[in-house]
């Protein structure tokens, strides 16, 4: 229980709001506001990719832990925009004819395995004590990578963004 207490402040700070500057308040001003009462949300994405990855790892070595599942679909929505944030790696091979292609294939293989999880969060957001995991015929609907890492040891790592409402 302590874990997860902790990783839901670690994600409450991750989506807290900071007030704009005027600048940008004249871009996104909100009807019946003034100008320098609007506040916009900003998320620090690659904190976010850090937690959900630490979180993904705990439910791929206990699938059968609810607890940590419902964690993980608390911490990877946001409900404010109907999206779904997930993590995947992928490995760089180490045969591919130039390294924009190496990158190119590890990154598949990343935003792959984020898109099933997505697949696997949306279906435990509504489903929780459901133990088996989405099937890859599910529809996908394109993801935005909104966080990259590459590792010293040519393992790329991805944070996808996923409306919610194209999964199916």
């Amino acid at each position: 229980m302590k874990f997860a207490l902790e990783i839901i402040l670690i994600t409450l700070i991750i989506f807290s709001g900071c007030t704009k500057s005027d600048e940008d308040n004249k871009e996104h001003s909100m009807s019946g506001m003034d100008e320098g009462q609007v506040v916009m949300k900003q998320i620090d994405y690659d904190s976010l990719r850090l937690v959900l990855n630490e979180l993904s790892d705990s439910v791929s070595h206990d699938m059968m832990n609810v607890e940590h599942r419902m964690t993980l679909v608390e911490a990877a929505y946001d409900t404010a925009t109907g999206s779904i944030f997930s993590v995947g790696s992928g490995t760089l091979p180490i045969d591919a004819e130039t390294p924009a292609i190496a990158m190119k294939y590890a990154e598949r293989a990343a935003k792959l395995q984020a898109l099933r999880m997505a697949a696997n969060i949306k279906t435990w957001s509504l489903y929780p004590t459901r133990m088996d995991t989405t099937p890859m015929d599910v529809a996908l609907p394109p993801a935005t990578i909104v966080s990259k890492d590459v590792s010293t040891d040519s393992t790329i790592n991805l944070l996808v963004k996923i409306d919610s409402q194209g999964i199916r």
